[in-house]
């Protein structure tokens, strides 16, 4: 049976912080290009929803259009980590570079939104199961804090706990052309023999983004490439074990 050796968190932490610089503006220029995206497919959304009396086409545009356009985006950020990492070179456009691999994007974007979906109906049903128990034989305004507390460190930890096991889908894509159906797959087996470490990882890195957004966002332009960076060190260290 292989051994596999110990994730060092605290120095895959401490070199992904340091990797930052050189990495800032590529980056931030795809943040920005997501952001302005985002709000564009928003505005669309909502628009089609109050001026269209037929339902398939608000759907169509709240689902389709985000893989088609924000997907890309997002394999972006991924590759740009992964790249500083192995110095290869960046440019402000580097993010911009995988609409062409659109398709393959798209469907590991699909299965990881379907994945997340599931996800939080579950966190909804057990939500509701838990608020009925309580209203049921607690008084519960008197608990109420109480239940908005454990609701959301449950929330994070059962998210850290979902995202943990998808975290290299779209690295496993892009970096080894693995088939988007099967990549949700191979990241679970990556993920599973560093599961520990890697969900506190995932734990660390959204608390951490998180702090980022309460300093008005402007953390963020620190903690999300340092986040991407992370994630890129994690798939590294995971590719080179399952090896």
């Amino acid at each position: 049976m292989k051994t596999h050796q110990p994730i060092p968190l605290d120095t895959i932490f401490t070199e992904a912080r340091q990797l930052i610089d050189g990495s800032k503006l590529p980056f931030f220029v795809t943040l920005l290009a997501l952001l302005v995206v985002e709000l564009f497919l928003y505005g669309l959304s909502f628009l089609l929803k109050i001026s269209t009396p037929w339902a398939w086409v608000h759907t169509v545009a709240h689902v389709l259009l985000p893989g088609l356009v924000v997907a890309p985006l997002l394999a972006g950020l991924f590759m740009i980590g992964l790249k500083r990492i192995r110095s290869e070179s960046l440019t402000w456009a580097s993010g911009f570079q995988y609409f062409k691999k659109l398709p393959h994007i798209f469907v590991a974007f699909a299965m990881s939104a379907l994945m997340l979906w599931l996800f939080f109906l579950a966190i909804g049903l057990l939500c509701l199961f838990f608020v009925t128990i309580l209203h049921a034989e607690l008084h519960f305004t008197l608990h109420l804090r109480w239940v908005i507390f454990f609701s959301a460190v449950g929330v994070l930890l059962l998210f850290s706990f979902y995202k943990s096991f998808l975290l290299f889908n779209f690295l496993l894509v892009l970096d080894q052309q693995v088939n988007p159906f099967l990549a949700w797959w191979r990241s679970c087996v990556m993920v599973a023999p560093h599961f520990g470490k890697i969900f506190v990882a995932v734990i660390f890195m959204v608390l951490a983004n998180l702090i980022g957004l309460c300093l008005l966002g402007v953390g963020l332009i620190w903690t999300i490439p340092w986040t991407y960076l992370v994630i890129g060190k994690l798939y590294l260290w995971c590719a080179a074990e399952t090896v």
